[in-house]
């Protein structure tokens, strides 16, 4: 319930500034109108901008990840943003190792 009584004082606050605008300062009812569309549209591309750098603090990007194999001590490089979803070795000598774990993947399928 609080939230709808802040709900309707905000409603109640927005229409004394249109009127005074419109009155006390003799901005015509459209130009009043269109000051409200664009600061709606400003705040809310602010706070977009500010959920998605919140989102991308939280989860982080999913970019390039190293993978450190830990009998070899060699990188893996998965790319997660390629098109087909793929797996990207490091260098040659992971690609055998990676076609591999492909041909299991699908015999398994």
């Amino acid at each position: 319930m609080m939230l709808l009584g802040t709900t309707f004082k905000v409603s109640m606050t927005l229409r004394d500034v249109h009127r005074s605008m419109t009155e006390i300062y003799g901005i015509p009812t459209w130009a009043a109108y269109g000051l409200f569309a664009v600061f709606t549209v400003v705040i809310g591309v602010a706070i977009g901008a500010v959920i998605v750098f919140v989102a991308d603090l939280v989860l982080g990007r999913r970019g390039n990840s190293k993978q450190i194999d830990q009998k070899s001590g060699q990188k893996e490089v998965i790319d997660h943003d390629s098109d087909n979803g793929s797996e990207k070795p490091a260098s040659d000598e992971d690609a055998a190792g990676l076609v591999m774990r492909r041909k299991v993947k699908a015999s398994a399928d």
